[in-house]
């Protein structure tokens, strides 16, 4: 996941949520810590990028009825509450 600052003021970003998507059914995970270490909330500047790699790995052996999932989206909340959704992920074809 990667996320830039395009806009001309600093933004201050919560935790992302990432949503996955089956039909009419969703499940969202808050993605809290980063190998044992809370980095969020995180401060980008304009034109700064922030990059997070995550492994879909763990999710799918937590809960594994998720590899039945065929697509997804992030989510993120700034502090004053304005959502910022990524584009929707296709993970399968049928």
């Amino acid at each position: 996941m990667e996320v830039t600052n395009t806009g001309t003021k600093d933004v201050d970003l919560e935790a992302p949520v990432i949503i996955f998507k089956r039909w009419f059914s969703k499940r969202k995970f808050r993605v809290l810590k980063v190998q044992h270490s809370e980095i969020y909330p995180v401060l980008l500047e304009p034109g700064s990028t922030s990059g997070l790699e995550i492994s879909l790995d763990q999710f799918y052996e937590t809960v594994p009825e998720l590899q039945l999932a065929c697509r997804m989206n992030i989510e993120m909340r700034d502090r004053s509450g304005k959502r910022f959704k990524s584009q929707t992920i296709r993970l399968k074809w049928f």
